[in-house]
């Protein structure tokens, strides 16, 4: 699961918890949350990765990187919505986008997805 968000976004909060909290049910299963944040000001990932590092076990903190970064590629697109989610199988092919907070019925496809 590769979720985008923001700093200040409050359904990226609630969603971020919820995939935490999934995360480290299912990391035994192989399952990876890479968070990316697009905040144009490096700062605010800072202060989001100091406050996970306060608040949580290392076991309980996935890996998050800033979009912006000098060298950061990837093939995801513009991203208009916060959060944006795109969950990938493990043939990492993409299984589902959601733009704006996960719904019930992606649980479901996220469950799917580590079998």
């Amino acid at each position: 699961l590769v979720s985008f968000f923001t700093f200040d976004c409050t359904v990226c909060t609630n969603d971020l918890k919820l995939m935490r909290e999934f995360y480290v049910r299912n990391v035994s299963k192989k399952f990876v949350l890479i968070g990316v944040n697009i905040d144009q000001n490096k700062k605010d990932l800072d202060e989001y990765n100091e406050a996970s590092t306060l608040a949580y076990p290392k076991s309980h903190r996935f890996p998050t990187v800033w979009r912006m970064a000098a060298g950061h590629q990837d093939n995801f697109g513009k991203i208009t919505t916060t959060p944006t989610h795109f969950l990938l199988n493990a043939q990492h092919q993409l299984v589902l986008k959601r733009e704006g907070a996960f719904r019930s019925d992606d649980w479901d496809n996220l469950w799917l997805s580590l079998s």
